[in-house]
């Protein structure tokens, strides 16, 4: 299954210009790679995905780029030297412009059903009791 991240990474890889490289270092608000050399302010305003290590499938508004180091909010964890990210630079659009875009685009598709095949059952058996984080069922199938 795609996450929302994933999605926005896509997106983004098809209409702007992405950098991807390999952190050489960072904190829990920095990503520093002393590989970059573009000038200062130059990802200011653009978004950093986040594609291994600890934080891997999250994404970040960057707030601050100079000197090879992205400034982001704080994340759960640190960059690691190692960690790889795609980043789109400043000027293109922000973080929440691109998740807004994509709840745009999955409007015209209605609901979408998540289906959970872990879940087992037990013959004959009427009630069941939902997993722990679900919510809002509005539609269960019932297997012959």
């Amino acid at each position: 299954m795609t996450t929302l991240v994933e999605a926005m990474l896509e997106t983004a890889r098809l209409v702007t210009p992405i950098v991807e490289g390999t952190a050489t270092g960072g904190s829990t608000t920095t990503l520093i790679d002393t590989n970059r050399t573009e000038p200062p302010e130059f990802f200011t305003g653009g978004i950093l995905f986040m594609t291994s290590g600890d934080l891997s499938g999250s994404c970040y508004a960057i707030t601050g780029y100079g000197e090879n180091t992205m400034t982001i909010p704080t994340a759960a964890a640190a960059v690691s030297d190692g960690d790889t990210y795609a980043a789109v630079p400043g000027g293109y659009f922000d973080k929440e412009t691109l998740k807004q875009a994509i709840f745009y685009g999955l409007r015209g598709y209605g609901l979408i059903m998540l289906v959970d095949e872990s879940l087992s059952f037990v013959a004959e058996q009427a009630e069941y009791d939902l997993p722990a984080n679900v919510s809002n069922i509005r539609r269960v199938e019932i297997a012959e």
